[in-house]
C-alpha cells in the first residue's frame, strides 16, 4: 500500500486479490491520501475490516463502482461487509456517495441481508443502477440468493 501512496501516478481503478487490510494505519492512510482520484475498486477475497470499509466510503467520493467478493479459495469467510453497525455509522455521519453507480457484493454467507441494512445502502448509496448481491458460492447449488436491480 505504501507504495502505492507514494506513486506519483494517478491512480483510478484498483484490483486487489487476497490482500489482508487488517493493518489499519497502513490502509486508512492510503485511503486519505489516494481516495479523491479512486473511481473503481474490486476487492476479491481480501480481509476488510470496519475500519477500512468505512474509510474507502468516506474518502472515496467519486467511487463509481465498488465490488467486493469476500470468500476464499476453499471457503473459508472473512469478516462481513457492510454490517449493520458500520452502515449505521456511515447514516449517521450523513455519508452520500452520489457517484456510485455500481455496487455488486458477492457474500459468500448464509445470513441474508435485512431490510434496514438495504435502505441503509440505499441512503449512502442513493444513485446505484446496477446492484448485485450474490450470496451463495457456486459449490453449493441450493439455497441460492442473487439479487439484480437494473
Amino acid at each position: 500500500m505504501k507504495n502505492l501512496e507514494d506513486s506519483e501516478r494517478n491512480i483510478f481503478h484498483l484490483e486487489f486479490h487476497y490482500i489482508n487490510f487488517e493493518n489499519s494505519s497502513e490502509s486508512l492512510n492510503f485511503w486519505k491520501v489516494r481516495g479523491f482520484k479512486i473511481e473503481s475498486l474490486h476487492f476479491a477475497k481480501c480481509v476488510l475490516t470496519e475500519d477500512v470499509v468505512k474509510a474507502i466510503v468516506v474518502n472515496c467520493p467519486n467511487l463509481k463502482r465498488l465490488s467486493v467478493e469476500n470468500q476464499g479459495p476453499d471457503g473459508e469467510r472473512f469478516q462481513k461487509i457492510f454490517s449493520s453497525a458500520c452502515l449505521n455509522e456511515l447514516v449517521r455521519t450523513q455519508i452520500r456517495r452520489e457517484t456510485l453507480n455500481c455496487l455488486e457484493l458477492k457474500l459468500y454467507t448464509n445470513e441474508m441481508i435485512s431490510d434496514s441494512s438495504l435502505r441503509a445502502l440505499f441512503l449512502i448509496f442513493p444513485n446505484v443502477r446496477r446492484l448485485l448481491f450474490d450470496s451463495s458460492p457456486e459449490i453449493f447449488t441450493k439455497n441460492i440468493s442473487r439479487m439484480y436491480i437494473d
